[in-house]
């Protein structure tokens, strides 16, 4: 190529440039290497610097003292402080959570006091994520906040944390397959709310002093076990909407605030099975407000067929003839003929196996975990059963929640379709003594959660979220945004979606995501208002703007670039450009 040749830059040559630094994105390679401990604050003074300077998999660990700060962890890490009392993060006044685990996995939080008093601000929040930790911690918000609130993520572990002075103490909003265990949430509004959400657990908790001890709300296929659910003002355990779900061994006391304070409250629940529960000098035992299928269409017993065991009720005063430990007279309790006082006009129903005493579990201990192969359905999962106490042998029957039974120790087991599962098994020991765990399983492809916002990012209420094109064998998918803006889809087989919103008085807008097996994506989508007829919108013409001016200076550069290129030239062959003078490229 000439000298002349490597010289010419053309305005073709200039566009393209111009268009490759517009598209060009910075690609970031990840090399792995070995975990690091991050000391705050010796080697970073705030916790903030120290979560964005670690790598995934790193450990930070927090001295004692008062980190006045908001914490943002987008990356699996681990989070701990020296002490729950002495390690304290206080974000009153900041404007946001104290800390947000936002669209990540592997993440572990414990030992801090957590702290922030803002109206509306939590003191966790966990969105999009999963495989999430947090135990041991201390957490106080404001009656308008939550201590923890866990959103549309699953496989969140909410563990021996003390939650007092909230909204919430533990509010999961969508998701699936979190567990909430051993916690102490007293003095909150309410000790837990679960909203839309699906096979999550709730274990060996405290809900005390509030006006719900716990609410389910639009849930299915949960567990609620072992519980202690005491003296709140409105109600112990507040079901609505809620169907399919386990409440078992819960010792619902003294929730006797006023005269209408109730233990158990049913509102449009169905195909609940509730048994073994100690339902105990509440002001009013169990009510079912709406419909009478919220007495008939629960199962208030476990289902035993030989011999069925209900709920111990304190107020009940029939008589055992047979001497079995089960009720005989005065059935079904507590409303034998209907009405009050489980509804105003519903049927006679509910407990048609009282116990005579208060439910005591047995010596015989039975612990059920299970495995996941993951892929997609059909699914395949290892169930192991662990037992103890009683007299040996035993004998095993397994009720894996889809109508299939097996009668060994561990089983394997094919989910053919999707949905969620509860797995029982029940133990048998050679005098007779019976136990049981309960495991719960998601067969979910994924859940899909979409933002449709405005100009500002001002959410759109009643917004049309649409899917254009997904998966083989997947429905479309149509839904309305809340009064967030946001609309969540679950059940959804993986693959690519292709998502449309849109809202009148907008001009509709499209994206493409991909939802993977039992992960949470979220995603957003902003609509612009349209333009006038026959032209353009303000925004497409402040962007031609832009393109335009770029270009303009990239021509400029390139006309100075020729004119000194060319006066050079001139100069060296004696015959300069003077004024009034051109030269032709």
């Amino acid at each position: 190529m000439s000298s002349k040749g490597r010289g010419r830059i053309t305005p073709l040559l200039v566009l393209c440039l111009i268009s490759a630094s517009v598209l060009m994105v910075p690609t970031v390679l990840l090399v792995g290497a070995s975990s690091q401990v991050i000391h705050v604050p010796s080697q970073y003074p705030t916790i903030e610097l120290a979560v964005t300077a670690a790598n995934p998999g790193d450990t930070i660990l927090v001295a004692g003292g008062i980190y006045n700060e908001s914490i943002v962890i987008d990356k699996g890490l681990n989070l701990t402080g020296v002490s729950g009392y002495r390690t304290v993060i206080n974000a009153t006044g900041s404007g946001h959570a104290a800390i947000t685990v936002l669209n990540t996995l592997d993440v572990v939080i414990q030992g801090f006091t957590i702290i922030d008093h803002d109206l509306f601000n939590n003191t966790l929040t966990i969105a999009g994520s999963s495989h999430v930790t947090v135990s041991g911690n201390r957490m106080t918000a404001s009656m308008e906040s939550n201590g923890t609130y866990v959103y549309e993520s699953s496989d969140v572990t909410i563990m021996a944390n003390t939650f007092t002075g909230n909204l919430y103490g533990v509010a999961v909003q969508g998701g699936f397959s979190n567990l909430v265990e051993a916690n102490n949430s007293t003095g909150n509004v309410a000790g837990l709310a679960v909203f839309g959400s699906q096979a999550d657990k709730v274990t060996d908790n405290v809900f005390r002093h509030g006006s719900f001890g716990l609410r389910l709300l639009g849930s299915s296929g949960n567990i609620i076990a072992r519980n202690v659910i005491a003296n709140n003002s409105f109600a112990g355990t507040y079901l609505e909407n809620s169907t399919g779900n386990r409440v078992l061994e819960n010792s619902v006391d003294f929730n006797n605030a006023v005269s209408t304070t109730y233990g158990l409250y049913l509102s449009s629940s169905t195909n609940n099975r509730i048994y073994y529960n100690n339902v105990r000098n509440n002001s009013i035992q169990i009510y079912a407000v709406f419909t009478p299928a919220d007495i008939t269409k629960n199962i208030w017993n476990d289902s035993s067929l030989a011999n069925p065991k209900g709920n111990f009720w304190s107020d009940y005063k029939g008589t055992d003839a047979d001497g079995d430990g089960v009720g005989d007279t005065n059935l079904p309790h507590p409303c034998s003929t209907g009405g009050r006082p489980c509804s105003y006009n519903g049927p006679p129903g509910v407990d048609y196996w009282p116990l005579m005493a208060p439910y005591v579990p047995p010596s015989l201990q039975v612990s059920v975990s299970a495995s996941i192969d993951v892929g997609l359905p059909p699914l395949q999962v290892s169930f192991t059963g662990l037992v103890s106490g009683g007299v040996s042998p035993y004998s095993y029957v397994w009720d894996l929640g889809d109508g299939a039974r097996a009668v060994q120790q561990n089983v394997t087991h094919t989910y053919p379709s999707l949905g969620s599962f509860i797995a029982t098994l029940t133990v048998n020991d050679t005098l007779g003594t019976v136990q049981s765990d309960l495991v719960t399983i998601s067969v979910l492809a994924g859940s899909l959660t979409v933002y449709v916002y405005g100009p500002g990012r001002q959410p759109l209420v009643h917004a049309n979220v649409t899917s254009l094109g997904q998966p083989a064998g997947q429905t479309s998918l149509s839904g309305a945004t809340d009064s967030r803006g946001s609309v969540s889809f679950d059940l959804l087989h993986p693959g690519n979606y292709t998502i449309r919103a849109s809202n009148t008085g907008y001009s509709s807008n499209t994206t493409v995501v991909n939802v993977s097996l039992n992960r949470t994506l979220i995603t957003q989508l902003t609509l612009s208002r349209p333009s006038s007829p026959g032209g353009p919108s303000a925004s497409y013409i402040a962007e031609i703007g832009l393109s335009v001016a770029a270009v303009a200076v990239a021509v400029a550069a390139l006309l100075a670039y020729r004119w000194k290129s060319k006066k050079s030239s001139l100069a060296q062959s004696g015959n300069p450009i003077g004024p009034g003078q051109s030269s032709s490229p």
